[in-house]
């Protein structure tokens, strides 16, 4: 289920149920699961692609630009990755029935920010303390 399909899908659930409903969460299962398995097919491929060049030839700076292909290119599967285990987060909310509520204070999410992030799992207050607490602990650490 593409997000178009989801939000429409959501725009008819959301005047006909409660927040979170059991078909709701349905698609919001649905459309998670099909985009992980995207998410997990362009790593594949990827992974593939930097197997299939192999070493870098050429001169200096044709390896360089080579180097920085192969580098964007694991930047790249990297946050696949991050997105993948966000999403596998929520599924697992899902299934225990918890999906659409906030981890932190238990309110709920909020069906235009879970449109937004289908993967979020707090609400955006919570999100923001979060987001503040991990930045301040990351300007607090030391360099490496």
């Amino acid at each position: 289920m593409d997000i178009n399909a989801l939000k429409a899908e959501v725009a008819k659930l959301s005047s006909d149920s409660d927040y979170m409903d059991p078909g709701m969460q349905s698609a919001f299962k649905e459309h998670l699961q099909q985009t992980r398995s995207k998410l997990l097919e362009a790593n594949e491929s990827a992974v593939n692609e930097i197997k299939e060049r192999g070493m870098p030839t050429g001169d200096e700076a044709d390896k360089s630009s080579e180097n920085e292909d192969v580098a964007k290119t694991h930047s790249e599967i990297d946050a696949r990755k991050q997105q993948v285990t966000a999403i596998n987060r929520a599924l697992e909310l899902i299934a225990r029935g918890d999906y659409g509520y906030c981890i932190d204070c238990g309110d709920e999410i909020g069906v235009k920010r879970l449109l937004a992030r289908p993967f979020a799992v707090r609400d955006i207050e919570c999100a923001t303390v979060h987001d503040k607490k991990n930045q301040l602990e990351f300007t607090r650490s030391p360099a490496v």
